[in-house]
């Protein structure tokens, strides 16, 4: 309906921005994050890149402060990919730059 799409697209879990208030998500977008997330369907190389590519979105929007978070718990995934780590030390570097760290 033309009068109620607004509504329509909160309600859907890919649109509902309730978690940002700390509301629960919705077991299919917790689904989700687990299965991208999870050690036991990602090795740590794949969660490493994971969480690069998530920091690189947040960077990408000046989120300078996720940005680096995300880094950081890339690094934690103990990847063996020397690039991808040395992605992520330096990336999380400039983001701690621009915090002002």
């Amino acid at each position: 309906n033309e009068d109620t799409w607004e509504e329509e697209m909160q309600s859907h879990p890919f649109f509902n921005n309730g978690w940002m208030e700390g509301e629960e998500l919705s077991p299919l977008m917790q689904g989700l994050q687990d299965l991208k997330y999870s050690p036991d369907e990602n090795t740590p190389e794949e969660l490493a890149v994971s969480y690069k590519e998530d920091g690189n979105f947040n960077f990408k929007h000046k989120n300078y402060r996720f940005a680096a978070a995300s880094y950081t718990e890339g690094l934690k995934a103990k990847s063996s990919d020397l690039l991808v780590n040395t992605q992520l030390l330096t990336n999380r570097a400039a983001a701690q730059y621009h915090i002002g760290k």
